[in-house]
C-alpha cells in the first residue's frame, strides 16, 4: 500500500471507521462529509500515484450524503494533464454527485467552451444541476450545443425525454448534413419525442452555493 494511501484510510478510520482499502470506501452506501472531506484532500495525491486507485476513489463521491465543495475536482477537471477518459469520469461526478452549486461553471463549459470528450459528461448535470427551470430552457441548451455533442447517449436521452412536437423540425433540419449511421440515431431522436405520451416534468433544485 503507498503512503497517500496508507494516511487517507488512517484519517477515514480514525473517525471511527473499519476500512482497509479503497475498494472498502467505494463499496460505502452513504458517505459522511468528514469522510468526503478527507477523500477530496487525499484525491490528488492518489491519483498521482494510481490512476486506478483515483479512480475509484472519485467514485465514491457518488455516495456523498450531503452537498461537497467541488473546488478539487473542478481543478482536476480543468488543470490536470490526466487523459480525456480519466477527466470524464471525474466530469461525471461533478454531474452527478451531491456538490455544491456549480450552476454557472457547469453551463459555461457546456455553452462556451470547445468540445472535449470529458466536457459531454456534463451533460449529465443539466437536468438536476445547472439550474434550468423550464423545458424550454433546457431545448434552448440542447439546440445550442446540437453539434458539438448531439451523438453522446446522455444528449439524445435529454432529448427524447423532454423534446416536444414543435422541436421535431429542429433535428429534421439536421438530419441532411449527417450520414446515414448518424441520421438512424436522430431519427430514433425523432420517433421516440413522437410516440411519446406522458409529459416530463422539470425538476427543480436549488443546490447550495460555494
Amino acid at each position: 500500500m503507498t503512503e497517500a494511501k496508507e494516511q487517507l484510510l488512517n484519517e477515514i478510520n480514525s473517525k471511527g471507521h473499519k476500512l482497509s482499502n479503497i475498494k472498502d470506501i467505494y463499496s460505502q452506501d452513504i458517505l459522511d462529509s468528514h469522510t468526503v472531506e478527507i477523500i477530496l484532500k487525499w484525491l490528488p495525491l492518489i491519483y498521482q500515484e494510481s490512476l486506478g486507485s483515483g479512480e475509484l476513489l472519485v467514485r465514491s463521491l457518488f455516495s456523498a450524503k450531503t452537498p461537497f465543495n467541488p473546488t478539487v475536482l473542478i481543478d482536476l477537471f480543468i488543470n490536470s494533464s490526466y487523459n480525456q477518459t480519466i477527466k470524464s469520469t471525474i466530469g461525471l461526478v461533478l454531474a452527478k454527485a451531491n456538490t455544491l452549486d456549480i450552476s454557472n461553471w457547469l453551463l459555461d463549459q457546456i455553452l462556451n467552451k470547445d468540445y472535449s470528450f470529458e466536457r459531454a459528461a456534463l451533460i449529465d448535470g443539466l437536468e438536476n444541476k445547472a439550474r434550468i427551470t423550464t423545458v424550454d430552457s433546457l431545448i434552448e441548451v440542447l439546440q445550442t450545443i446540437f453539434n458539438k455533442y448531439w451523438w453522446f447517449e446522455s444528449y439524445q436521452k435529454l432529448f427524447k425525454k423532454y423534446g416536444r412536437k414543435e422541436d421535431i423540425q429542429f433535428l429534421k433540419s439536421k438530419i441532411d448534413k449527417l450520414d446515414k449511421r448518424m441520421v438512424r440515431e436522430i431519427s430514433n431522436v425523432i420517433n421516440a419525442i413522437d410516440k411519446r405520451v406522458r409529459i416530463h416534468k422539470f425538476p427543480t433544485s436549488n443546490p447550495s452555493k460555494f
